[in-house]
Order: structure tokens, then C-alpha cells, then sequence
């Protein structure tokens, strides 16, 4: 009796633990290429929250802005080669923040 009782808190603590990592990894759904998945609840619309792809540069021209929704920046052949999702939330939007993607140490950023 007693060894059915554990067996069942045995299963229900691994259903439980396989249920908590299925749905963290829902939640890690929005990827940053070059460092990782990006966690989808640190968004915050008063801070930029676009993407650099890293890509090496030599210049300003080097770089692009792309992605569905304008939050990559990149070298043309990395931002061409990108898929993105489109939805649009206001901490994409470089000119509200001031920013642009340039050149800066070698890196599209």
C-alpha cells in the first residue's frame, strides 16, 4: 500500500515537473539571434527592445534596420536571411528612443 502511495506521488511530481518545463519554454519563445532566446516578459515598451544580429562591418552603410517589424539591425545579408515575427510593439520603434543601427566597434548594433 505504502509503495503505491510513493509510486503515485513519484508520478505526479514528474508530471509536475514535466508540465513546469514544457510551459517555460513557451514562455521563451521570441529569439534574439546570436545570443539565445530572449525571456517574452522582459519587455518593456519605455526601453528599446530591437535586436542586433551581430554582423560584422566596416562602416554605417554595412548595416540595415529589418525584420517584419524593424527591430534587426544587421549586415543586408544577415537581415535578408532573417525571419522575424510581425508583431509590432512600441519598444521596436528605433526613432522613439533615438537610435539607429550603425556601425559601432566592427558590429552591426
Amino acid at each position: 500500500m505504502k509503495k503505491k502511495i510513493l509510486l503515485i506521488i513519484l508520478i505526479i511530481a514528474v508530471l509536475g515537473l514535466i508540465i513546469t518545463t514544457i510551459f517555460i519554454q513557451k514562455n521563451k519563445q521570441i529569439q534574439d539571434p546570436g545570443i539565445g532566446y530572449i525571456e517574452n516578459d522582459i519587455f518593456d515598451d519605455d526601453i528599446f527592445c530591437g535586436s542586433s544580429l551581430y554582423s560584422e562591418c566596416e562602416q554605417d552603410s554595412d548595416c540595415k534596420i529589418g525584420g517584419c517589424s524593424s527591430q534587426l539591425c544587421g549586415s543586408q545579408a544577415a537581415v535578408d536571411n532573417m525571419m522575424s515575427s510581425c508583431e509590432f510593439r512600441p519598444c521596436y520603434d528605433h526613432t522613439r528612443f533615438d537610435l539607429n543601427c550603425g556601425c559601432k566597434n566592427n558590429i552591426c548594433q
